[in-house]
């Protein structure tokens, strides 16, 4: 998935209206809610940010800037409605299956309609 970094390195869905964000493809976070991502440091291979402690940090690396429980709750919303959305296409499938087999039985000859 494609992220943009902002000059502190915190994730963003979408550049800015100039452009200036940094584009990077990670992987780092599949499976994320999109809320979740944007509360995300993120800072790539060959990269550091330094902190206002002055401790810096090498990428790569990804961590949270904002600490919510909100967020834990936006995460386990998003994964329920994967998992229904997952479960629904997996029936579907299943469906399509069943028509598939049928079809090829007539075609055989084995059975008709």
């Amino acid at each position: 998935m494609i992220v943009y970094l902002d000059a502190d390195y915190r994730c963003h869905l979408q550049n800015n209206a100039d452009a200036s964000f940094l584009e990077v493809e990670t992987d780092a976070f599949q499976g994320f809610a999109p809320e979740v991502i944007e509360s995300y440091r993120f800072i790539p291979q060959g990269h550091s940010w330094t902190n206002a402690e002055g401790v810096t940090f090498m990428g790569e690396m990804a961590a949270p800037w904002v600490i919510s429980s909100r967020l834990q709750q936006i995460q386990w919303e998003y994964d329920k409605a994967m998992s229904q959305q997952y479960k629904t296409e997996c029936e579907e499938l299943k469906v399509q299956q069943e028509d598939m087999e049928t079809a090829l039985k007539i075609l055989l000859g084995g059975e008709s309609v």
